[in-house]
């Protein structure tokens, strides 16, 4: 028999392994149903497995559960139980490439949950041995009600803390309003939805669960993003009593908007910024600043935006700072205050960018990992978003190997300050002489314009980025000696085109053999 498509997207999860078997089921036939599953009572049995197992973290039925694993409405209707069980037992034997495990189940407690799948089915179904009988089938789409399981201890929603005094319910309901569980779960149509809704939590969840859950939720989903909630077990019985109150449906106050803002967390911003998010945990940003479990210190996304009470009852924009609206000095004051053993901030401000309207946000992006170091664009490219000009040098034919790739901007220039306007590493003639060493000397006999006595240094003939001449000159010829010696402008050998490349001034960076650099 061929295998459905969407048994392919059983999830990893040990707790789904019972979940999935409710994709076997079928039709329950006398021949393959055992005698220990034909009470309909075992119905109820496999409802309350279901829960515990925690079935509907991945497993939908009647649009309550999770979505990582397939549906299980009508489930009965297309596996049988002798598929059900062997899937559970040994998940491979039908795809050997599944990552579903195995659940270890006691006898009674496999026949139940098969029993309790095998149920869900069409209502106009005909009831089989191991069936629950046609008038207490549950209608398409939905679990067993309620009314069907079997009153006392034993029944999932009764496991709560029981006799809750009003005082522990209102405590629980402080707890939910500090911890900001209402950032992403919904319960009485408010709040997030990056996780489940809690509106019906008493019914699929016991304590033992929900205690797990909130203080090591990765033991039931490694993968999950929610924190961690150590909580004293007073208040973690507080909110627990408080999920299962009557009252739950009403949710707790949102904070108020008047008043100075506090610090809430990072998982205060979820249900609004779930992409964002995503993205910047993506960034060498997010190990540092993105602490979420941290709740109510400066920390993950208030680090930069600030304390985000306010703005998280009310979704107003200006009620939160947002550093890309800020003036380029005080955008970069707010980076500064980490990022001093980059750049000091005496160094940044006094800084040509700086002074041009740069702040950091201009080459960083700060929120999604573009290109090393949060950059915008590769370094050479976002150079020349602003330095046009320098970029139409680097065309020339004559020009140090920029667009080549193999130099960077930043290998001359650094970005955050500078030793001059340039914002160069170092001095001109250092900076050149640290790939030009041959040109460096010391010589015996110094040509005045090499070492800057009263000229630009190298820069007094060469143009650094790129030249129409040869060498990264300036101009061509006699024109570049006779700036400075303007006496042999006429009659000089004026018929040669070159002082060096005539024979005669060849060591025209300096020479220890001839004051007028021969060769």
């Amino acid at each position: 028999m061929r295998i459905p498509s969407f048994l392919r997207f059983l999830i990893p999860l040990p707790l789904a392994v019972a979940l999935a078997v409710g994709l076997t089921c079928s039709f329950t036939t006398a021949a393959s149903a055992p005698s220990t599953v034909a009470a309909p009572s075992t119905v109820s049995e496999g409802q309350k497995l279901f829960f515990e197992k925690s079935c509907g973290a991945c497993h939908s039925i009647g649009g309550k559960g999770g979505s990582s694993g397939p549906k299980l409405d009508n489930i009965g209707a297309r596996r049988d139980a002798t598929w059900l069980r062997k899937k559970i037992v040994d998940p491979k034997f039908n795809n050997p490439e599944t990552t579903m495990p195995a659940v270890p189940l006691q006898p009674k407690e496999l026949d139940a949950i098969v029993v309790f799948l095998a149920s869900l089915k069409p209502p106009d179904t005909p009831p089989s041995s191991g069936m629950m009988p046609s008038s207490s089938k549950p209608m398409e789409g939905e679990a067993v009600p309620p009314s069907t399981l079997p009153s006392g201890s034993d029944s999932p929603a009764s496991k709560s803390v029981g006799g809750a005094s009003p005082a522990v319910i209102a405590r629980g309901a402080e707890m939910y309003r500090e911890n900001n569980c209402g950032s992403c779960h919904r319960l009485g149509g408010k709040g997030g939805t990056v996780g489940p809704a809690l509106d019906d939590v008493a019914s699929r969840r016991t304590d033992e669960w929900l205690r797990v859950q909130i203080t090591n939720p990765k033991a039931h989903n490694p993968k999950t993003i929610m924190p961690a909630y150590p909580l004293p077990p007073a208040d973690l019985d507080a909110l627990i009593a408080f999920l299962r109150s009557p009252s739950t449906g009403d949710p707790p106050p949102a904070p108020s908007p008047s008043g100075p803002a506090t610090f809430v967390g990072s998982a205060a911003c979820l249900p609004c910024h779930a992409d964002l998010s995503k993205e910047f945990q993506r960034t060498v940003h997010s190990d540092a600043l993105l602490l979420a479990h941290q709740i109510g210190s400066q920390s993950g996304c208030e680090s930069c935006h600030g304390p985000g009470s306010r703005h998280a009852a009310t979704g107003d924009p200006k009620l939160i700072l947002n550093p890309m609206k800020l003036a380029p000095r005080r955008n970069s004051e707010l980076c500064l205050r980490c990022h001093t053993g980059q750049v000091s901030s005496h160094d940044w401000q006094t800084s040509a960018h700086s002074q041009a309207g740069v702040s950091c946000s201009s080459c960083h992006q700060v929120m999604k990992q573009v290109v090393s170091k949060l950059l915008r664009k590769p370094a050479n490219e976002l150079c020349v978003t602003c330095h046009r000009k320098e970029a139409a040098q680097f065309a020339m034919v004559s020009h140090h190997p920029v667009p080549e790739g193999r130099m960077q901007c930043v290998d001359c220039h650094n970005p955050h300050s500078g030793v001059n306007e340039a914002m160069l590493r170092m001095p001109a003639n250092d900076q050149c002489v640290s790939c030009h060493a041959e040109k460096q000397g010391p010589f015996e006999f110094e040509h005045p314009a090499v070492n800057g006595g009263f000229t630009e240094g190298c820069l007094s003939c060469h143009t650094p980025h790129g030249s129409p001449f040869k060498d990264l000159r300036k101009l061509a010829g006699r024109g570049l000696c006779i700036q400075c010696h303007t006496d042999k402008a006429v009659g000089h050998f004026d018929s040669r085109p070159d002082c060096s490349s005539a024979g005669c001034h060849t060591e025209i960076h300096g020479s220890h053999d001839d004051p007028l650099f021969f060769r």
